[in-house]
């Protein structure tokens, strides 16, 4: 491994380490990457040791299994060269994806449509509430007329 990418997690946990552990994590840290073993004396740093090596290892099996679909895809002849007789396929692909000329319309009709449910749900609710409202005070007219006195 060349390189090793400091996580923003790691850096955040660093900052509840003495000065002396952060130095002895990168430095055990550095001795990983030239591919040597790794040991802690304090417990503390070995087991933040372990979450960091899994999440790396995970890191670095997810590039190379890119890197070998990148490769395999590279086989086939990658990208298709762009023409310059076809103005309507740009792109060179056989196929082009039609784009219809009213999409913003019905992109308004669907908005209108949703602020007139919307506005129905909103009157539904007054109405609902209104009525709650006038069955309480009938269940408690002994507490208005008492408030009314």
């Amino acid at each position: 491994m060349k390189a090793i990418i400091l996580l923003q997690s790691l850096l955040d946990t660093f900052e509840d380490l003495s000065k002396e552990q952060v130095g002895e994590f990168v430095l055990q840290l550095n001795r990983w990457r030239k591919g040597e073993d790794v040991k802690f004396d304090d417990p503390l740093l070995q087991g933040l040791w372990f979450g960091v090596k899994f999440q790396y290892e995970n890191m670095r099996l997810e590039y190379e299994t890119k890197c070998k679909t990148n490769r395999e895809n590279g086989k086939k002849g990658g990208r298709p060269k762009k023409t310059q007789h076809n103005p309507k396929n740009p792109n060179g692909f056989s196929i082009t994806q039609h784009n219809p000329k009213n999409l913003k319309e019905k992109e308004k009709e669907k908005e209108k449509e949703n602020e007139k449910e919307n506005e129905k749900e909103n009157n539904n609710i007054i109405q609902k509430k209104e009525y709650f409202d006038f069955n309480y005070l009938l269940d408690n007219q002994h507490l208005l007329e008492g408030y009314m006195k």
